[in-house]
Parts: C-alpha cells; sequence; structure tokens
C-alpha cells in the first residue's frame, strides 16, 4: 500500500460526526454496527460483510466480548481473536433484538439478501463520507484510524507495536507501520530531539519515553556491568587507591 493511495483517519470529533449521521438513515441500527465494526473493531469490508452471528457468540450463544474472525471470513489467512468494546458489543446486541426474527446466518444483511458482498460494505462507506463531505476517506479509514490509536496507547497497558500487528491481522510489521498516521510529527520531533535540537511540542514526550526507555536500559545495564567490574578488583587495588586520596587530603591540609 503506498502513501498515495492511503485513506485518511478520522479524529475523535469525525468519528461523533459520523455517528451522528447514520442516526439519521433509513437504517440507523445496521449502519451504525457497521462503522463501529470498522473503526473499533478494525474489520476490513470483507471481514465485516462474512461476519457471522456464530463469529460474535459465545459457548451460550450470546454476544461474546470477543470476536472469533475465521481464516474464512478475513482477508488471507488473517483470522484472529479481537476483543471487543462495550460499545461494539453493544451495538451487536442491539442489532441482532431487533433482526432476530429474519436473521440470517451473517451479521450484515440488506433489504434484498440475508447476506451482502465486500463492495456493497465499500459503497456504503463512499457514500456516507461523500454526504459528510470527508475528503480522503474511505472504507479503509476505520481500519487505520483503530490501529493508529491502538500503537499510541498500546505501552501504557504494558504491549508493543507486535500486539497491534495481531489485533491488525497482518503478517509483516512493516505493514502494520505503515497505517499508523503519524498527523502531529511526531516521527520528526523525535529526530530533531535526536539530533540535540528543542522540541516545541509536548505531544513528542510519548516517542521520547520510546526512545529513552530503549536506550536508557542499554545504559543502565552497562553502568551495572561496570559497577560489577568494580566490586571484582583486586583487592590490593583497592588499598592503593585509598592511599592516594589519603595523601591528597594530606597535602591539601599542608
Amino acid at each position: 500500500m503506498s502513501l498515495g493511495k492511503q485513506a485518511k483517519t478520522l479524529s475523535k470529533g469525525q468519528v461523533e460526526a459520523v455517528l451522528g449521521y447514520l442516526a439519521k438513515t433509513r437504517w440507523p441500527t445496521r449502519n451504525r454496527l457497521i462503522f463501529l465494526l470498522s473503526a473499533k473493531a478494525d474489520l476490513r469490508a470483507k471481514e465485516i460483510a462474512h461476519l457471522t452471528w456464530l463469529m460474535t457468540n459465545d459457548s451460550q450463544g450470546e454476544i461474546g466480548r470477543t470476536l472469533c474472525l475465521f481464516d474464512s471470513a478475513s482477508k488471507g489467512k488473517s483470522g484472529r481473536m479481537i476483543p471487543l468494546s462495550d460499545e461494539v458489543r453493544e451495538a451487536l446486541i442491539e442489532y441482532r433484538n431487533e433482526v432476530n426474527l429474519t436473521a440470517g446466518p451473517y451479521v450484515i444483511s440488506t433489504e434484498r439478501a440475508l447476506s451482502t458482498s465486500a463492495q456493497a460494505i465499500v459503497n456504503m462507506f463512499q457514500r456516507w463520507y461523500r454526504h459528510i463531505g470527508f475528503v480522503g476517506c474511505s472504507s479503509h479509514s476505520g481500519h487505520r484510524t483503530f490501529i493508529t490509536n491502538a500503537a499510541r496507547k498500546i505501552s501504557t497497558v504494558g504491549g508493543s507495536l507486535r500486539d497491534v500487528q495481531m489485533l491488525a491481522g497482518h503478517t509483516n510489521l512493516r505493514t502494520t507501520q505503515r497505517y499508523i498516521d503519524d498527523q502531529h510529527g511526531v516521527a520528526e520531533r523525535i529526530w530533531r530531539w535526536r539530533k540535540g535540537q528543542v522540541l516545541s511540542d509536548d505531544r513528542a514526550i510519548v516517542g521520547i519515553d520510546v526512545l529513552s526507555s530503549r536506550y536508557g536500559r542499554r545504559l543502565d545495564e552497562q553502568k551495572q556491568q561496570g559497577a560489577g567490574l568494580q566490586h571484582k578488583m583486586h583487592p590490593r587495588l583497592h588499598e592503593i587507591a585509598r592511599a592516594d586520596q589519603t595523601r591528597s587530603s594530606t597535602h591539601a591540609t599542608l
């Protein structure tokens, strides 16, 4: 995926704007669920179209807290376990209650069929963003937004970019890195910080902390190794060092 083809990410305000718009559409519950599955559960258009109720249910047949996405519904063999936020889980429950009597095996259905296609989902997102006036957004915007937000917050829960890669269903870590939006210029400010220039924006602190923790651990290890070598010095060398210190103190007194 080249930089020229990347979909724009969505800010918090834009996400709220989309939800407000979808609430006024003909199928508000279904459309809201489709959007949340993209922006808050990181599903691609194909995965949304091929998602079944079996994948969302727990052992008791209720909407679970983890979505089990099969390889058959994903891109390639990127099936994965996806933890569901309360917002997405509640949207699934609300939609199932609404279509309970007419629901088929697939979660997303249309007026004409009990299932839909990936292209139909792509067209929905294009139409929604065009009506709202969001230029450069597509069905991939939710995917990029989820990955970007997860990458910025994953360190606060003890995770790493590898965990984001697993959530996104990417086989290559570089693919995950390309999806992360650097709209605040954090990468540039980290580079300037490493060159010794002053940072003007405290939003780069997150990036600095990453670098500091990485190189800080290395320095600490070197200090500990140095301290260990000092403890292993021959006792005679310690005596010589103390004698030199005593002579220096005596000359200073005289």
